[in-house]
C-alpha cells in the first residue's frame, strides 16, 4: 500500500500538476463529450484535488470507496498524462475492488469511455482494467455500451479491421458507422477510433481509389465550412493519412486527373510544404518527396504555359518551343526532385491573372527583380544540383554542391542570385539539339543519366 499512498499524497499536495493544459482540456472535452450522461456540470482542478483527497482518505480509513460518483470520477486519472493513476497497481486494486462492489453502471460506463478513449497499449491484450470490462461485459446492456460489446470493441484490437473495412465500404459517413459500433461522443475522437482510421489508411495505401479518399478526408477532418481541422492531431494519423494518398504512386503517377485533385485537397489541408512545414512537421520524408516531385511537374507546366504567352518575338518562340520537350524528358523520367517559379515583370502580368481564377497558383511562384522586364526564371534541383534555367535569350546555369546555389521557394529575389554558375549555357543551335547535348553532357559528369534524345524533339 506504500505506493499509492504515496502516489495519491503527492498528487494531492502538489496543486501546480493539477494546472496543465493537457489535463484541464482533457476534462473540458470528456464534459462535453459525456453530455447528459454526466452528473458533472463542470471539471476543474480543484474538483479533481477534492477526488484525489476523498480516496486518499477513505483509503486511509480502510475501507472501500462507496460514493458512485467519485468511483466515476475518478475514472478521468486513469491514463491522463499528468496522474496515470492505471500504473499505479495499488490504487488499480483498491479502486477496482471498489467498482466490483457497486450496484451502479455508470463506474463502468465511466472506465470503459475512458478505456476506449485512450486505448492504452499495455491493457488491449490483457490488463486489470480491460479483464475488469470483459468480465462485466453481461452488464453492458444499453446505449452505446451494448453496441460496443455486440462489435467486440472490448476484445482486444480484433475488432479494428472489420470496422476500418466496413468504414470504407459503406455508403454512408465514417463517423456515423463508428457511432453506431458504440464509439460516441468524446470517444469518436480518442486512441480506439484513431486506430480503425489508420486502418483505414492502411487499407487505401494497398487499394486506392477516390472513393476511399473521400472517405479518409471525412474520417480525418471536422470539414465544418472554412475548418480544416484534424481530428487526430498527431504525427501517427497524419502520416497514415498522408500514406494512403502518396505511398500508392511512389514508382507511377496517378491519371493526370487524380493527381491535381489529390495535390489540391492535400495542399488544402495541409498548406505547400514548399512554404510552410508547420503541419508537415513529423510527416515522413519520402512522402513529401513525392508530393514536392508532383508539385516540381506542376512548376515545369506553369513555367512553360506563362512564359509561352509572354513570348511575342518569333525568333524567340521558335527557339522556346525546344525547350519543353528537352526538359520535360527529365521530368517524366522522375530525376527533377524540386522546383520553383520566379516570374519577372512581364510573366508576372499573366500569372497575376492566371491566378485570379485560381488562387492555389498566387501561392506557387517568386518574383524575380531583373532589369530584363522579359526575363523569367525556372529553378530545379536533382540530387544536390541546382539547374536555373532562363527564358527568352538567358542561359542555363548549372551549379553542383556549392554555397552560392540559388534558394528555393523565395518568394522574390534578384536576377543575379540565379547566374554565375560554374556551367552556363546559351541555348543556341536548338534544332540541332546544340545546347540541349551541351547541358546533358553536364549533367551526365555530375551523375545524371541522359534521357533519349527522341524525347527532346517538339
Amino acid at each position: 500500500m506504500t505506493h499509492f499512498r504515496n502516489a495519491i499524497t503527492a498528487m494531492s499536495t502538489s496543486p501546480q500538476r493539477l494546472t496543465q493544459k493537457t489535463f484541464s482540456r482533457q476534462l473540458v472535452d470528456l464534459s462535453i463529450g459525456w453530455g447528459a450522461n454526466s452528473l458533472i456540470e463542470e471539471f476543474d482542478p480543484d474538483h479533481f484535488k477534492k477526488l484525489i483527497n476523498a480516496a486518499r482518505e477513505t483509503f486511509h480509513r480502510g475501507e472501500l470507496i462507496r460514493n458512485t460518483r467519485l468511483l466515476r470520477e475518478l475514472a478521468q486519472g486513469l491514463w491522463d498524462t499528468t496522474f496515470r493513476l492505471a500504473s499505479k497497481p495499488n490504487f488499480l486494486a483498491f479502486y477496482i475492488n471498489s467498482i466490483e462492489k457497486s450496484a451502479s453502471i455508470s463506474p463502468l460506463k465511466a472506465i470503459a469511455r475512458q478505456y476506449l478513449f485512450h486505448w492504452p497499449k499495455n491493457e488491449r491484450e490483457g490488463g486489470p482494467i480491460s479483464d475488469y470490462l470483459r468480465r462485466n461485459q453481461n452488464r453492458m446492456k444499453v446505449g452505446w455500451l451494448k453496441d460496443a460489446v455486440d462489435h467486440k470493441l472490448f476484445e482486444g484490437g480484433i475488432a479494428i479491421p472489420a470496422l476500418a473495412k466496413a468504414t470504407l465500404q459503406l455508403n454512408d459517413h465514417p463517423i456515423n458507422n463508428l457511432e453506431k459500433a458504440g464509439l460516441r461522443g468524446s470517444i469518436i475522437s480518442g486512441a480506439y477510433s484513431q486506430a480503425v482510421f489508420e486502418q483505414a489508411c492502411g487499407i487505401t495505401s494497398e487499394n486506392p481509389s477516390r472513393a476511399s479518399y473521400e472517405c479518409l478526408i471525412d474520417f480525418f477532418l471536422y470539414n465544418e465550412p472554412g475548418d480544416d481541422e484534424f481530428r487526430y492531431g498527431n504525427s501517427s494519423a497524419r502520416n497514415a493519412f498522408i500514406k494512403a494518398f502518396l505511398y500508392p504512386w511512389r514508382q507511377q503517377n496517378p491519371e493526370s486527373g487524380m493527381q491535381r485533385w489529390i495535390i489540391a485537397r492535400l495542399l488544402k489541408s495541409f498548406d505547400d510544404p514548399r512554404l510552410s512545414m508547420g503541419k508537415w512537421d513529423g510527416i515522413e520524408q519520402q512522402y513529401i518527396g513525392i508530393l514536392k516531385r508532383w508539385l516540381a511537374q506542376e512548376s515545369l507546366e506553369q513555367f512553360l504555359n506563362i512564359v509561352d504567352q509572354s513570348i511575342t518575338d518569333s525568333d524567340n518562340k521558335r527557339m522556346w518551343k525546344y525547350r519543353r520537350p528537352f526538359w520535360k524528358s527529365y521530368f517524366d523520367a522522375n530525376l527533377v526532385q524540386e522546383a520553383w517559379v520566379l516570374f519577372g515583370r512581364n510573366a508576372t502580368r499573366l500569372a497575376k491573372h492566371a491566378a485570379s481564377q485560381d488562387e492555389s497558383f498566387a501561392e506557387s511562384y517568386g518574383y524575380l527583380n531583373s532589369s530584363d522586364k522579359s526575363h523569367s526564371v525556372l529553378l530545379m534541383k536533382i540530387g544536390d544540383i541546382t539547374i536555373a534555367e532562363w527564358s527568352h535569350n538567358g542561359k542555363c546555369w548549372i551549379w553542383h554542391t556549392s554555397h552560392d546555389v540559388p534558394k528555393f521557394y523565395q518568394k522574390k529575389m534578384i536576377d543575379n542570385e540565379c547566374r554565375g554558375a560554374p556551367f552556363g549555357q546559351i541555348h543556341s543551335s536548338a534544332m540541332r539539339y546544340g545546347w540541349q547535348q551541351s547541358v546533358a553532357a553536364e549533367l551526365v559528369r555530375l551523375g545524371v543519366p541522359k534521357t533519349p534524345q527522341e524525347k527532346w524533339r517538339p
